[in-house]
């Protein structure tokens, strides 16, 4: 399961692995607290205004309103654990390339 944010009227929610999807599970400091915090927030929608903001390159993001899988690394800074140096990114316009090459985030292998 992964806990995300789709604009297909669930908002943000857990929603099941398809068949044809990979799944990489990532380790970073806090990553708990965070999913915790976000588990508060099931249910709020999705935020179409922040996606064409994005392609305008503006922040149109609505406070209470999420995008994608960024929902969790949103709630990732809160816990003071950010996972990029946002003088560089913006945590609005935060793109899973960008996560991936975070010197903070590591691929989590089953021991």
């Amino acid at each position: 399961m992964t806990f995300s944010c789709m604009a297909d009227g669930k908002g943000l929610a857990w929603r099941e692995v398809k068949k044809n999807q990979q799944l990489l599970l990532l380790q970073a400091p806090g990553a708990e607290e965070s999913l915790k915090q976000a588990l508060r927030y099931a249910g709020s929608s999705y935020d179409y205004k922040d996606i064409i903001g994005m392609i305008f390159r503006k922040n149109w993001c609505t406070p209470g309103r999420y995008i994608c899988d960024m929902a969790i690394f949103q709630f990732q800074e809160t816990t003071g654990n950010p996972l990029l140096n946002h003088r560089f990114i913006p945590m609005m316009h935060l793109t899973p390339r960008d996560v991936l090459l975070s010197p903070f985030v590591r691929e989590w292998k089953e021991s």
